[in-house]
């Protein structure tokens, strides 16, 4: 337990942490600002907080999912968007989380 707090922290710290939270944050600004506070909401209604939506993203996507439907393959699309943007663009092919899990991994080499 405490190695994944402190891998957990660890990450919190990091460019990826970062360019995932900031990433999400303009991707539901697609939404306008209520509806990004409502996605917010209900996010935080399940017990995704902002904080904690790059550390459960795979949570995350699947509420975007109970949320908006297929119509969040949008959102996710302009979070891979704003990542590779702030990432240096980087370029990959792969599924939002898969993609965020091998920039950590980059990051920890």
């Amino acid at each position: 337990m405490q190695t994944t707090q402190r891998a957990s922290a660890a990450y919190q710290k990091s460019a990826t942490y970062w360019s995932v939270r900031l990433g999400v944050e303009r991707a539901l600004g697609i939404l306008g600002e209520s509806g990004k506070q409502a996605t917010f909401n209900y996010l935080q209604k399940r017990g995704i907080s902002e904080e904690k939506i790059p550390l459960e993203l795979e949570r995350f996507t699947e509420v975007l999912r109970e949320i908006f439907g297929a119509g969040s393959t949008i959102i996710e699309a302009e979070i891979e968007n704003n990542i590779k943007l702030m990432e240096s663009l980087y370029s990959s092919n792969l599924p939002l989380v898969a993609a965020v899990q091998d920039l950590r991994e980059r990051e920890s080499d």
